[in-house]
């Protein structure tokens, strides 16, 4: 399996292989909210097969999050998918571990992402300071996870924003953004 960056030529295949993963609802939940129309970063990675068959991706997003008229740049792990072949494998630890090097090796920091704790648990992620931020959509508060390397400490009580809807909220009279009015 070779591991290697995404580029703009895997993009039908990773989206083929989400939609395969998560079904055409995954245009709707909150985490593709939040990714907005933002392109994916760099340091987001797929795994091809040595036929060529794409057998996993992990993209990362910017993501913005705003609090009392200022802005704190995060990055969004996800989505991952491993194809059906390819589970049990050991192939999504592979990503994330080779993906979450990429992301400090570019300052990527810190990084949220909406997930199950034991699984991201083990790779530094935890729901210490998420729990009172706000989400353009649902989401299980126990499953908004963050990884914070050596960034500032940041606000418990914010709205985690698409990165292009940023100023708006941040630019706004109220000093808690609500995207709801955003």
């Amino acid at each position: 399996m070779l591991i290697r960056p995404a580029t703009s030529a895997d993009a039908a295949d990773i989206a083929a292989l989400l939609d395969e993963a998560f079904g055409p609802a995954r245009r709707t939940r909150t985490a593709a909210l939040l990714r907005g129309g933002s392109l994916p970063l760099p340091a987001s990675l797929v795994a091809r097969g040595e036929d060529g068959t794409l057998a996993g991706s992990l993209q990362f997003f910017p993501v913005t999050l705003a609090a009392a008229g200022a802005a704190w740049p995060l990055t969004l792990l996800g989505p991952m998918a491993v194809a059906r072949a390819a589970r049990s494998q050991g192939l999504g630890r592979r990503l994330l571990a080779a993906a979450l090097d990429r992301a400090d090796a570019a300052g990527l920091d810190p990084i949220v992402l909406i997930g199950d704790l034991p699984y991201y648990g083990p790779a530094g992620f935890s729901a210490v300071e998420t729990g009172d931020w706000h989400l353009p959509g649902p989401v299980e508060r126990d499953r908004l996870l963050l990884r914070r390397r050596t960034a500032p400490p940041l606000p418990m009580v914010a709205d985690l924003v698409p990165a292009e809807r940023a100023a708006r909220c941040v630019t706004r009279a109220d000093p808690s953004p609500n995207l709801a009015d955003a």
